[in-house]
């Protein structure tokens, strides 16, 4: 099926750690969305047109698409985000995906390394701005370096404001930072027993091996399939 294309402008590129880029666009008039779905970037450079899969790290009630990107590495697009002009026109397709959230009815556990914290964040702020007064959310991040946590002191602020109803956990393998564990996801998630409700959901974004462990450690602990929602990174 043909994707439906937008045009529309890239606003800024802000560093918010030396390892993420913070992507702002216009939001194209007709752009629909749900928090959690993803879209393909197409972009041009001396080479050509190429294009890069980001999910939307904005929730749908916003007026302009954000998008964090891992700038490790040398690649296009890291070198296109790196080198922008102003204003610059970009093109970006339809949103795409089913990683959506399934049930406000029980608590809901967010598992995210990396840039997969990006449709996390969209669930969060989505979830937080709806009159649900029973909304039960816990978020247990990590990344490599402990300084490097994107939207850090928001996500903080965020559970701060959420009148208990969201917890935030965060860990970095290198390094410390105020309230940021050392480790990794999975080792947060075992350091901390009680955020395995038996009747949660829980919501896995990030790479591969990291997913993999965490569904494991689930399953060990008698969380069923149906439970589980993820969105692997490659």
């Amino acid at each position: 099926m043909k994707m439906r294309k937008f045009k529309t402008q890239l606003l800024r590129v802000q560093a918010i750690s030396k390892n993420y880029l913070l992507l702002t666009m216009k939001r194209p008039i007709g752009f629909h969305y749900l928090a959690g779905q993803y879209i393909h970037l197409i972009l041009k450079d001396e080479q050509g047109s190429f294009e890069r899969i980001y999910s939307i790290a904005s929730p749908p009630s916003s007026q302009a698409l954000e998008f964090c990107i891992q700038t490790s590495g040398d690649g296009r697009g890291v070198k296109f985000f790196k080198n922008f002009s102003h204003e610059q026109t970009v093109v970006l397709s339809e949103p795409r995906g089913e990683f959506q959230i399934q049930r406000v009815d029980r608590p809901l556990i967010f598992m995210a390394g990396g840039s997969g914290l990006s449709p996390i964040r969209s669930f969060l702020h989505d979830l937080l701005s709806q009159s649900l007064p029973s909304l039960t959310l816990k978020l247990l991040y990590g990344c490599q370096e402990a300084s490097e946590i994107p939207w850090k002191q928001e996500l903080l602020d965020l559970a701060d404001q959420s009148s208990g109803k969201l917890k935030v956990f965060l860990t970095a393998e290198v390094g410390q930072s105020f309230g940021v564990e050392p480790g990794r996801v999975d080792q947060l998630l075992l350091n901390h027993p009680e955020l395995i409700y038996p009747k949660a959901d829980y919501y896995l974004c990030g790479p591969s091996g990291m997913i993999q462990v965490l569904i494991q450690i689930l399953s060990q602990c008698g969380i069923l399939e149906d439970q589980v929602f993820m969105e692997r990174f490659s």
